[in-house]
């Protein structure tokens, strides 16, 4: 699924009334099949872009089109249920809920709009990640990079074409970096729009296309 930022831009006020751009009109199109990575230091309004991209942060410039769908058109709801179907995202930090087990986090987006349990997906999943034996344990027991792997079969378990991530590797060690690392190359393998920002250098030898972000311009 084709994913378009048009023109996309997202400004705040100073108290002084001066308007600054966080993003400034940018333009992006990230192939399908392809992992493309957006690097940056902090600050430079990666994160911004990628949450526009998401349907979390409505833009003040331009459109964002995924599919055949202007997202930014849509009301809240259907932002929400769209996303739900289409978008896997792998948000920035530790995002799993510690009370539940790691079942139960992987299966939280099926559990807001959809009845049925994809129960071979999952067990694939667990077993890809090396999630294996872990799978009823409370997530609040797991390491960084097992949280991690949680997150990923989490924003994957509702097949989505596409697939946006935050410093997926940001606080992960050698190891648990490559396999994430290795798991979203591979996620792009399959046909799917796999977008990652992050300042690890590292990084940047999975990617298929780098692009950088300074001062909220995409270069």
């Amino acid at each position: 699924m084709k994913l378009v930022a048009d023109k996309v831009g997202y400004k705040y006020y100073r108290k002084n009334k001066k308007v600054l751009f966080e993003l400034k009109e940018t333009v992006l199109k990230p192939e399908e099949g392809k992992l493309t990575e957006i690097v940056g230091h902090s600050g430079s309004g990666k994160s911004t872009l990628l949450n526009i991209c998401a349907g979390l942060l409505t833009p003040d410039t331009g459109h964002l089109l995924v599919g055949d769908k202007d997202l930014y058109s849509l009301s809240d709801e259907e932002r929400s249920r769209f996303r739900n179907a289409h978008i896997g995202i792998i948000p920035q930090g530790q995002s799993v809920l510690k009370h539940l087990t790691v079942t139960e986090n992987i299966l939280l987006p099926i559990s807001m709009y959809r009845e049925d349990t994809p129960t071979n997906l999952l067990n694939e999943l667990i077993e890809n990640l090396g999630l294996k034996k872990l799978e009823n344990e409370k997530a609040g027991g797991l390491s960084g990079g097992e949280m991690r792997r949680v997150a990923i079969a989490r924003a994957l378990i509702g097949k989505p074409e596409i697939i946006l991530a935050d410093e997926p590797t940001g606080d992960l060690d050698a190891d648990n970096r490559k396999l994430v690392l290795t798991a979203l190359k591979n996620i792009a393998g399959e046909g799917k729009t796999v977008l990652m920002v992050t300042h690890d250098r590292e990084a940047e030898e999975y990617a298929d296309k780098i692009l950088k972000m300074d001062g909220g311009i995409l270069i």
